[in-house]
């Protein structure tokens, strides 16, 4: 027997999918990461939030997780793969807490079931708003030619242009999961950082913290210092960072789209290991 198991809270959540999730960490840890944000209350989302697994079995104690399924509103609903005949399931399910979603994540074949059967039932439409490309990095190869500059971590009088380029980072990226605001609180979490050459050349930030992996994100260069390798040395250099003090892996999202942001994480060592859409339901 199927069924969707909604959890009451992220702890009863994690209580019952941590380890199934964790078997999988490198795949799953951005929905591993969000978790633990939402767990250690730093977050600005918005109730309800909706924790569920998928199951296949009677009982709670001998039913097996088949897949997750997450919504920390205002974002859109984030999905593992799952099977064809949870689909109908799920949407009735997320209906009973959310009268509209904007749109759902994850792999295609999920999403789009996911996105096909809600605009089914309750009219709209849906269309492919990202392909993005999962890559994991367990080895830093650090680029031949190093760009001239060292990592810093940003500080609080970078705020104004951290938060001017997480703009600029939105609009280029079309990236639905951030905010301008976002640099502020990853400043003041010690987990933003600027390559400095002179003054700040490219942004990045580590988000994402699981036991063994952790995320880079929001990696952004002004267009008047592109082309000039430091976005490279900056994601090795980080990704070094972390490896050093601990980390099994790092893991980050690229758009199918940008040929030269898949091409710079390549070459530093990160690896493909899933693709997944964004689709907007409209």
């Amino acid at each position: 027997m199927l069924r969707i198991r909604k959890h009451v809270d992220v702890r009863a959540f994690l209580d019952r999918a941590e380890e199934w999730l964790l078997e999988a960490e490198d795949r799953y840890g951005l929905l591993l990461g969000v978790a633990y944000q939402v767990l250690g209350g730093a977050h600005q989302y918005r109730e309800p939030i909706y924790w569920a697994t998928v199951e296949q079995g009677a009982g709670d104690r001998d039913a097996t997780i088949l897949g997750c399924v997450f919504r920390t509103p205002p974002h859109e609903v984030g999905v593992t793969e799952l099977p064809d005949a949870a689909i109908e399931p799920l949407v009735s399910s997320l209906r009973e807490t959310f009268l509209s979603v904007p749109g759902v994540g994850g792999p295609e074949r999920t999403a789009s079931a996911f996105a096909s059967a809600w605009t089914t039932r309750f009219g709209g439409r849906w269309l492919v708003e990202q392909r993005l490309r999962l890559h994991s990095l367990s080895a830093v190869r650090f680029p031949s030619a190093p760009a001239a500059g060292m990592l810093r971590l940003a500080l609080a009088a970078d705020v104004p242009v951290a938060r001017a380029w997480m703009a600029g980072f939105i609009h280029d990226t079309r990236t639905r999961h951030v905010g301008a605001d976002t640099a502020r609180r990853l400043i003041d979490e010690q987990r933003l950082h600027f390559w400095v050459d002179g003054q700040p050349r490219c942004m990045l930030g580590a988000v994402r913290e699981t036991p063994r992996t952790t995320g880079i994100a929001a990696v952004y260069t002004p267009p008047p210092f592109r082309n000039r390798g430091y976005a490279s040395s900056a994601v090795a250099t980080l990704s070094q960072q972390l490896l050093d003090a601990g980390r099994r892996s790092c893991f980050l999202y690229t758009d199918l789209a940008n040929p030269v942001s898949n091409a710079v994480y390549r070459r530093v060592g990160y690896e493909p290991i899933d693709d997944v859409v964004d689709l907007t339901i409209l």
